[in-house]
């Protein structure tokens, strides 16, 4: 599974045309009326699994960069036993099956259910992640077997439009004013599908938890602030995500004006002329030569669909009665050693610049107090626990406060197992906890070897998925096997730690909050950095201030240095990867077209 916030090359794209009408479907497998028409499934295990359904119309023609809109119903059995195509994104995106059909026809979700009927059971609805630019509701940690099993529950996946696909800022081309946040919408209407279908597959549409990781979760916190949040689901789980990590207005017309450059086009009807293939092709010229690269795509404050930053929103006085359950991974950042192996080894000199300037010449500082807490790091294992802190778990944190000071229920966990692949050097990397959350111990070798604890492993993952489902069900994560999991709050700071050995701590983030009291996580947009930590170690870092913060009133150096906080990190990943694209570029075959 990549996590890159970069798109590479088109190396190829196959059609899928089979939403375009129901297919034949097995008459032996069991069948759901749904909304919309009724759908055949397959069993597995026990478990009935219903793939592929559309939950929206296809997003082409006249339907490319505007909101999702019903679909069209049906009357004859749909097929619904194989998983719908991922949107729109390069095959090296996918490289754990390069064969994945992609297409902008990619609208649709995936159903477990432990039987479709009167049940009533609760309802776990997954969205992935992948920096809001590639990733699947297909790929093998994602299956919703186990977890359906294990915790008697209806468990529902959705995809939506990524890239420029979904979170392209339009309006001022001609596109809808909610353009830019296509991709939340597609969600939004995902779990309206869920609504008003949940009772057909023996799911109680009360009884919603949403869960997401990575963009997922930041997507989550964006939902979270949103007027329709209460009427789709009933909690909420936000897993190594930024909470809120938006962008303002002005930057993302910028980019979506240099986006139009690089794609020869002036207005959304130019863009919807354009095949599939020619605007990824756009979207990589974007990526390889443009100021506005290292942002990225994210949902974005347009004042349609967002007002606000999510801590930001919770801060000024809007009160989320949503629970909130809340984590991350001990060495998110860590993830990058399997692309890029020397991370770990760099000299403290590259990242120094960096540092001094978010924290006005503090960096031995910063370097000293993470040592205490963890003496072993050595100088690239240090410079990436700042990365991690900074873009991860302070990010938690402040929502977490923010949640907790107006009296919303929210509890915290960090997973610390270490990943037992690269002789262990990868620490507890992000999208670590997924295997044991979703029960499937080996859909990601590249994480997890399980034959090498069995035992302890399945525990572990029993145990968290136990907590997971104890929260989809009553709204609090406390188990037998866990004990009591007090809720968040900022005297104690109460968090439960998943390793081989579980339990809860008092404020375990005590270094990380120390070292950034001064800097506001309030999620905004990084701005565009003129230089990074791995091309600048004897020379000063420049920032040019090109966004507005949003939220309270900060000193202007606390407010820079937030802003260059979060984007060198980010700048950091995305210089890596952009240089091993181009590395890769000879090798690109030609591209296929695809209807």
């Amino acid at each position: 599974m990549r996590r890159r916030f970069v798109t590479a090359v088109v190396v190829g794209m196959c059609a899928a045309t089979f939403l375009a009408s129901p297919a034949a479907a097995d008459a032996d497998g069991p069948v759901v009326e749904t909304a919309n028409g009724p759908v055949v499934g397959v069993v597995d295990g026990g478990i009935e699994v219903f793939r592929g359904i559309p939950y929206a119309a296809a997003p082409v023609g006249d339907l490319r960069y505007e909101a999702p809109q019903p679909v069209g119903n049906w009357t004859q059995p749909r097929d619904a036993t194989e998983f719908g195509p991922a949107c729109m994104q390069t095959p090296d995106d996918l490289e754990n099956d390069p064969s994945t059909e992609v297409s902008e026809d990619c609208l649709t979700v995936n159903v477990w259910t432990p039987k479709a009927d009167e049940g009533s059971r609760p309802v776990f609805v997954w969205i992935h992640g992948g920096g809001f630019s590639w990733g699947t509701a297909a790929h093998a940690l994602y299956e919703g077997r186990n977890l359906a099993e294990r915790g008697d529950m209806v468990v529902v996946s959705l995809q939506y439009r990524l890239g420029s696909f979904g979170w392209l800022d339009l309006s001022e081309a001609g596109g809808s004013a909610s353009s830019a946040n296509n991709g939340l919408l597609d969600m939004t209407a995902a779990l309206k599908w869920v609504q008003e279908n949940a009772a057909a597959f023996g799911g109680d549409p009360d009884n919603v938890t949403v869960a997401g990781e990575s963009a997922g979760a930041i997507a989550l916190g964006s939902l979270l602030t949103t007027e329709a949040a209460p009427e789709l689901f009933d909690r909420a789980i936000l897993q190594s995500g930024s909470p809120g990590l938006v962008m303002t207005e002005d930057v993302a017309g910028g980019l979506a004006e240099e986006f139009l450059s690089k794609a020869g086009a002036s207005s959304v009807d130019d863009l919807r002329a354009m095949t599939a293939e020619e605007l990824l092709s756009a979207q990589l010229s974007f990526e390889q030569d443009s100021e506005f690269a290292d942002v990225g795509f994210h949902p974005v404050i347009d004042g349609v669909v967002l007002d606000q930053g999510s801590t930001v929103a919770i801060r000024d006085g809007l009160k989320s009665t949503v629970p909130v359950l809340i984590g991350t991974t001990r060495d998110e950042s860590r993830y990058w050693l399997l692309y890029y192996d020397y991370l770990d080894r760099l000299p403290l000199s590259y990242a120094r610049p960096w540092l001094d300037s978010i924290s006005g010449g503090r960096s031995e500082e910063i370097n000293d107090a993470f040592l205490v807490d963890r003496p072993d790091l050595n100088s690239g294992q240090l410079m990436m626990a700042t990365a991690t802190s900074s873009a991860f778990t302070m990010p938690a944190i402040r929502f977490s406060e923010a949640l907790s000071s107006t009296g919303s229920p929210v509890w915290m966990y960090q997973f610390t197992l270490p990943s037992n692949q690269l002789d262990g050097r990868m620490g507890s990397p992000h999208a670590m906890e997924l295997p044991f959350m979703f029960g499937n111990l080996g859909a990601e070798p590249a994480l997890l070897d399980p034959s090498d604890n069995v035992a302890e492993y399945e525990q572990l993952a029993a145990d968290m998925q136990d907590a997971w489902i104890a929260f989809a069900r009553t709204g609090d994560p406390s188990t037998e096997a866990l004990g009591t999991w007090p809720q968040y709050e900022q005297t104690a700071r109460k968090t439960m730690m998943f390793d081989l050995d579980r339990g809860v701590v008092s404020d375990p983030f005590s270094i990380e909050r120390t070292v950034w009291e001064d800097v506001p996580f309030d999620g905004v947009t990084p701005p565009l950095l003129e230089s990074n930590p791995l091309t600048a170690a004897d020379t000063e870092v420049t920032i040019p201030v090109v966004l507005a913060v949003i939220g309270p009133v900060w000193t202007t150096v606390i407010i820079v240095g937030a802003l260059a906080l979060i984007a060198g990190v980010v700048t950091l990943v995305l210089w890596l990867v952009r240089r091993r694209r181009r590395r890769r570029e000879a090798q690109v075959p030609p591209m296929t077209q695809g209807d």
